[in-house]
């Protein structure tokens, strides 16, 4: 994965969903006791941005980072995935491409609320930089 084509692909994408694009997290203990944090996905989320989304969550645990600079301040918590979460009801974000929100929920929309999602009618390119 070569960081310099990544950022700036995951940067436009990230803008363009603002904070409603993320997980949620419900807090819940492990067998030892320790805090934990149970990823709780938009339910409007398709599974190649989950997918994407994962795979630059796994980066910066790796690395610190997506650009290979390690960043300031706490290191992230980590984040597990779970079968048993609620899926995170925030609103889906206007005018994100195509393949990134879920066919299912799309085609449940009635016509006036699928015109004001703006969904552009092109696919994102989720493999740019995890070649």
């Amino acid at each position: 994965m070569q960081d310099r084509d990544l950022s700036p692909h995951r940067g436009e994408l990230m803008e363009m969903m603002g904070k409603d694009g993320c997980s949620s997290d419900d807090t819940d203990r492990d067998e030892s006791g320790r805090e934990v944090f149970r990823r709780r996905p938009p339910v409007w989320r398709s599974v190649y941005l989950r997918d994407f989304l994962q795979n630059l969550d796994r980066k910066i645990m790796e690395h610190g980072s997506t650009n290979g600079r390690r960043r300031k301040g706490p290191n992230p918590r980590r984040r597990l995935d779970s079968d048993h979460a609620n899926a995170s009801e925030r609103p889906a974000p206007i005018g994100l491409p195509l393949n990134c929100y879920d066919e299912g929920r799309l085609a449940k929309l009635e016509k006036r609320e699928l015109e004001r999602l703006e969904v552009v009618q092109s696919d994102h390119n989720f493999t740019a930089g995890f070649e």
